[in-house]
């Protein structure tokens, strides 16, 4: 039960770490884990609007501008569904001749699943110790708590990266700890489903496949054909075709605040880096949106030719380097694509490590993700034996899914018309490529 066995004087080696790290890894927290989803999407649930059919009143899913279309299931059913009608089709006819008959409406399907999720019950130093560090922290519960809540922050931002990459978070796709271990379209339970629209300089556009294991083994397939050229980088060039693939797959534009965009791209910081640096001599096209962003912009701490890590504003599309997303840098093992981290590791431990360098960069229109809550977040604490030391923890719930629609009529059908990543490889910051091409 919580509570330390041991304390000794301020300063000592016992507890000397106790306050310094304390307080830098809180400030480290909140500069580096700083939730993208959350900033993103501001929490704004789906709106809906009432139809009237034959006297019949039925309530649709309207949507909204975010990234994120996030609905809150109550205490029903734990499974929030979403249904897009198909656009029409058909030519016209004219004059004098008959109408032709149409097509009836068809339908794609989106659901999300919620789920309780719990922190794991973190103990707090018991009173004797809380005594002895009292003279440097004002409330050792109130600090533990804050950084408990952090994790809660972190780890749902984590989930809606899993929901984007794996097709859903750790706690709808995985078996282990207690999760649902649902079945996505077209694979069998637990099996992940990559991205749905891909993108690498090498391969163009990745043909997607509504059949799961097809469908990931195309993708590894141009993931491993990328190496160590500068012609597989992420330059100026690379922003261009995405600037076109946006209306090509159709991206609803997207808003933060009260500004729209095209589209929102969370970005591997190492591509943005490549992107905007002018010192990458082995591949000089990498220089050239520097060189124009230099000529075209004061010199100053706001011009992005010099610093490189700031959310950056091209052809209305908001780029934003996402630290995450190097946790989730994927490799290739035979047919199969390795998302980092994945489902079964922690990026907060001392021991992650992910030492692949192919890199992503997200583009998101509105709706790219569901989401599904039920209630906020709440805690628990139970005492240690005669009241010496306690646990706390948090739960709230959630579920996470990339939204590709899927037809439920007999169609093999599915699409994706909100999001779709580009692939690119990178050595690292400051390094160039072995070869150009």
């Amino acid at each position: 039960m919580a509570g330390q066995s041991k304390w000794g004087n301020p300063g000592d080696s016992t507890n000397a770490y106790v306050v310094r790290p304390g307080l830098e890894k809180q400030v480290y927290y909140e500069t580096t884990w700083r939730t993208f989803w959350g900033k993103t999407n501001e929490g704004r649930s789906v709106t809906t609007e009432v139809l009237e059919r034959g006297g019949t009143k039925l309530i649709a899913d309207k949507g909204n501008s975010s990234i994120v279309w996030e609905k809150d299931r109550g205490t029903g059913t734990n499974e929030v569904r979403f249904t897009l009608r198909e656009r029409k089709t058909g030519m016209a006819t004219y004059g004098e001749a008959p109408v032709k008959p149409g097509a009836f409406s068809n339908y794609k399907h989106s659901n999300v699943q919620v789920i309780q999720v719990d922190s794991p019950a973190y103990p707090i130093v018991g009173a004797e110790s809380e005594m002895q560090i009292s003279e440097v922290i004002d409330d050792v519960v109130a600090l533990e708590k804050d950084d408990i809540t952090l994790w809660g922050a972190q780890e749902m931002d984590m989930d809606g990266w899993r929901g984007y990459f794996l097709g859903a978070s750790r706690g709808l796709l995985s078996s282990e700890d207690g999760a649902m271990n649902i079945a996505l379209a077209g694979g069998t339970a637990g099996e992940y489903r990559a991205p749905y629209n891909n993108y690498t300089n090498v391969a163009g556009t990745i043909t997607p496949s509504a059949t799961l294991a097809t469908h990931n083994a195309s993708l590894a397939t141009a993931l491993d054909n990328l190496g160590d050229k500068a012609d597989e980088a992420f330059t100026y060039e690379t922003h261009r075709v995405a600037s076109h693939l946006i209306e090509d797959f159709g991206l609803r534009p997207t808003s933060i605040g009260k500004r729209e965009y095209r589209a929102i791209c969370a970005i591997d910081r190492a591509l943005l880096d490549r992107m905007t640096s002018g010192d990458a001599a082995s591949y000089a096209a990498t220089s050239r949106l520097y060189t124009l962003m230099k000529d075209a912009m004061e010199r100053s701490r706001t011009n992005p030719a010099l610093y490189h890590m700031d959310a950056l504003v091209l052809d209305d599309i908001l780029y934003i380097p996402v630290r995450q997303l190097e946790f989730f840098r994927p490799s290739v093992s035979g047919s199969d694509v390795v998302f980092g981290a994945g489902m079964t590791s922690d990026p907060r431990s001392a021991n992650f490590a992910n030492t692949s360098k192919i890199c992503g960069a997200t583009y998101m229109g509105a709706g790219a993700m569901l989401r599904g809550v039920r209630r906020k977040m709440w805690w628990t604490d139970e005492e240690g034996l005669h009241g010496k030391g306690k646990e706390y923890g948090v739960h709230y719930y959630d579920g996470w899914k990339r939204n590709d629609w899927v037809s439920q009529d007999g169609r093999s059908a599915m699409s994706n018309d909100s999001s779709f990543t580009i692939w690119a490889y990178d050595p690292g910051f400051g390094k160039g490529f072995a070869a150009a091409t």
